[in-house]
């Protein structure tokens, strides 16, 4: 049950100082000046990178500067936390509006300036480095009249007491050289790492955000002696940031910093604060110079990360900004945050979900994992407004919000599980407590060639598992990396034993005692438009259980989703279902499938034609995978036209009654408008869900053809996307299709 918003003063005292006022700096007038002015973003860069050094010092064992620059949401997490009952409502607080007057009463927690090479992007990294290793004030060297070096350090007011300037020359030797001084010397704390954007954010295009500078998010970082870095992780380029230097150079130095920092640890996980800056370099995004896809780089970091027992706490851009981390490190947490009782047997009987026989009643069952939550700075930013909506409670979420993010916004943590409805339940996020590819903690692992990491992985997440009783990890985000083995999956098994949801994994199952479902898909657009779009994919008898991956969608637009498909799919027995019933029915379907049985599909075929309503085969419609019934040529037919360089799919499900036999080959058999253009044909095999079959080039003579193709060792466990079997792949232009075969 939700536990009372007020609880008694005397559980929320640990770790603060009562006796002791908080102070709250106005950082506010930061944010209204003129990034298109370079005196104006190099003030602002200045004086925040200034302020979070600062900041990181002061709070590093105690809770006591509180910053105000994000005024919204910075006002927001205040006032919960001094909120009648909770953990700030007996602390005094005082106002702080001057920086000065800041350094002179916090003076006895830094010991003087370390200054920065303008000209060298990688040495402001290197400062927040230093200032959090030797309790020292990051200072960008500027001479310029009215610069705040030249108010602080060129007054005599602070004295330097490292100067940055000529360590290194190229961003590869500064990077070593903070490694060789302070990662490999024990100096940084090596189980803690920080990846935010350099310098280079000063001469950036225009449109930059007043937060997207990220120096906010360093105070946790400099408060914990962090190692900061900003590389490249693709080894087939020079960096937009470096381009005299050598190929790879930027992945052989981040592949060094993050084994010196196992070496360091032995082998226990890294929390790694923030993302690739993939808006302002390292990929193809508008300006940024690089010739990867965002996502692509993305799953690449991440891979590395991943080969070295690191996780990403991933401060994504566009509400990429956190402030006061450090501050939110104090919250004093619960020892244990129950959720509400799982469904018992007997619920499940009287909710129609089980049979008598403890079967599960035939439908369409489907799990919402509520993210992306995997992110301090999304749950800083992004969590609230959608968790205050007041049609939160309609419907049954799966609230995925990753449980390391206590580290740096315990508050949000803490106040979701105090004023959570019945229908609200908690699950892990990508991938467990930190976004990383499990798959890569295993050998052979790439980039590294290190051991196996599971152990570690079990041993970071059992804690969290504990805390906020979580058994469902929601979404294994794979990339790039393989999936799990047998042995990740038992290692899932000891912190997530109800269940898992992911990518590179069979549709439904159970390993040893765990179930496991497929993830299906992401959902965008109006409520309406998703409903359309899934509506398809839909099975009109039978069992299904779905996962929906929704992305900063507020609790109405769950239940309009929910409204509409049942709309739409009547026939479906459409039942939307909390995460823990859902992994339940999808292991009592598992462990007794041969008890849950349709009648044997009555033909050695299976056909697809628009105007018939089930042959066995199913259209189904994907995000990528648009198109239309029209009439043409005297024949109802599915139509994709598509502009010249576009590539678009049209998926096909078989039929769940129809036999799989292993080993034996089908014959696809496609009805088509011969226009012109190209398509091919890719199908869900043992070798892989999308294996190559033919391609077909069109003759333009407008008459229709007919294609047989075969389809060696065939699997179609729908594991292409929306649940699918095969599709065909349009190269651009119409494709035109009137029946589709599958058969022996």
């Amino acid at each position: 049950m939700p536990l009372p918003l007020a609880l008694p003063l005397l559980l929320m005292m640990a770790a603060s100082a009562p006796d002791e006022p908080v102070v709250r700096y106005d950082a506010t007038p930061l944010t209204q000046l003129d990034l298109g002015q370079p005196d104006q973003r190099r003030r602002l860069w200045d004086e925040l990178h200034l302020l979070s050094g600062l900041q990181g010092l002061v709070n590093r064992d105690s809770a006591r500067l509180y910053v105000r620059f994000i005024a919204r949401w910075d006002d927001y997490w205040l006032a919960k936390m001094r909120a009648p009952g909770e953990w700030l409502a007996a602390r005094p607080m005082v106002e702080e509006t001057s920086l000065d007057a800041l350094l002179t009463r916090y003076a006895a927690t830094y010991r003087g300036v370390v200054v920065y090479d303008p000209d060298l992007a990688a040495s402001s990294n290197l400062a927040s480095t230093v200032a959090g290793c030797e309790d020292l004030l990051p200072i960008r060297f500027d001479a310029s009249a009215g610069s705040l070096y030249a108010r602080l350090v060129g007054s005599g007011r602070l004295k330097v007491v490292r100067d940055l300037r000529g360590v290194a020359h190229t961003k590869t030797e500064a990077y070593r050289w903070a490694r060789e001084q302070y990662l490999d010397t024990g100096r940084c704390d090596p189980t803690v790492m920080a990846y935010y954007i350099d310098q280079a954010w000063l001469t950036a295009r225009r449109d930059v955000g007043h937060q997207n500078c990220t120096l906010t998010n360093h105070d946790y970082f400099i408060a914990h002696r962090a190692l900061f870095f900003d590389l490249l992780p693709w080894d087939d380029e020079t960096p937009v940031d470096d381009r005299a230097q050598a190929v790879g150079s930027d992945y052989r130095t981040l592949n060094e910093l993050l084994r010196s920092a196992y070496g360091r640890n032995g082998g226990k996980m890294v929390h790694v604060g923030g993302f690739v800056p993939w808006a302002f370099k390292y990929t193809n995004f508008a300006e940024a110079g690089g010739k990867h896809e965002p996502v692509a780089t993305e799953w690449r970091y991440a891979e590395i990360l991943s080969a070295y027992n690191a996780y990403m706490d991933a401060d994504a851009l566009g509400p990429c900004g956190l402030v006061n981390g450090s501050f939110h490190q104090h919250f004093p947490l619960r020892e244990r945050y129950p959720q509400t009782a799982r469904p018992t047997e007997a619920e499940l009987k009287a909710r129609g979900l089980l049979d008598a026989n403890g079967l599960v009643t035939q439908g369409s069952y489907i799990m919402f994992y509520v993210g992306d939550y995997d992110a301090a700075a999304w749950l800083y930013q992004m969590f609230p407004e959608r968790w205050d909506d007041p049609t939160r409670g309609s419907v049954p979420l799966g609230w995925a919000l990753n449980p390391n993010l206590q580290a740096r916004m315990a508050p949000a943590l803490h106040y979701a599980r105090i004023s959570a409805t019945p229908n609200d339940w908690f699950i892990t996020g990508d991938s467990g407590a930190g976004y990383l590819n499990p798959g890569a903690l295993e050998p052979p692992r790439p980039h590294s060639g290190l051991p196996s990491g599971l152990a570690a992985w079990v041993a970071h997440n059992q804690p969290y598992a504990r805390r906020w009783d979580l058994g469902i990890v929601g979404f294994v985000i794979d990339g790039f990396a393989r999936g799990m083995s047998d042995a990740g999956l038992d290692a899932y098994a000891q912190f997530a034993p109800e269940g898992i949801v992911a990518q590179k994994i069979g549709s439904v199952g159970v390993h040893g005692d765990m179930p496991y479902v497929r993830m299906r898909s992401d959902l965008g657009g109006s409520p309406q438009e998703a409903a359309g779009q899934q509506a398809s994919t839909l099975k009109a008898e039978g069992w299904d259980f779905i996962t929906y991956r929704t992305i900063l969608h507020h609790p109405g637009w769950h239940r309009e989703f929910i409204d509409a498909l049942g709309k739409a799919r009547p026939e479906s027995n459409v039942r939307v279902v909390d995460p823990y019933t859902f992994m339940l029915l999808a292991k009592r379907y598992a462990q007794r499938q041969g008890e849950h049985r349709l009648p044997a599909w009555p033909a050695p075929s299976v056909t697809w034609q628009a105007d018939r309503t089930n042959g066995g085969l199913t259209l189904r419609g994907a995000a990528d995978g648009p198109w239309e019934l029209v009439d043409r040529e005297g024949s109802r037919v599915a139509r994709q036209k598509l502009d010249a360089g576009q590539i678009k799919y049209v998926y096909y499900a078989v039929n769940d009654r129809y036999e799989r036999r292993p080993g034996q080959p089908l014959t696809l058999t496609i009805e088509y408008l011969d226009l012109t253009g190209r398509f091919a044909i890719e199908y869900d095999s043992e070798t892989g869900p999308y294996t190559f079959a033919e391609g077909v080039t069109l003759g333009g003579s407008g008459q229709w053809r007919t294609l047989k193709v075969t389809l060696p060792n065939p699997k179609l466990d729908h594991r292409q996307n929306s649940g699918s079997d095969l599709r065909l792949i349009n190269f651009g232009g119409e494709l035109v299709v009137r029946r589709l075969e599958v058969g022996r």
